[in-house]
């Protein structure tokens, strides 16, 4: 049965080559060097990488999640009720 695609790819558009196809997989990091400086409790990134020319981009798992559960949310809300005029 093959794999549903992670929903970070549905959109991707490679920012170097304009690429549509991307390898999507959460990976952890040790903390050593410049990953220093990357902000992340878990140490854990979603690393999206283009299929055709290999540009590759990390994204803070924790933030990343946030957002989903953020847009969520806001989808959840009641839309407000329009102002009855005459």
């Amino acid at each position: 049965m093959p794999k549903e695609p992670h929903p970070i790819s549905h959109n991707y558009v490679c920012p170097k080559c304009r690429g549509h196809k991307s390898d999507v997989r959460e990976v952890a990091m040790a903390k050593t060097g410049i990953l220093d400086l990357l902000p992340s409790r878990d140490n854990r990134y979603i690393e999206v990488t283009c299929v055709l020319c290999g540009y590759t981009e990390f994204y803070n798992r924790v933030i990343y999640l946030g957002s989903l559960e953020s847009a969520e949310n806001h989808e959840k809300l009641p839309l407000p009720e329009r102002a009855k005029g005459g």
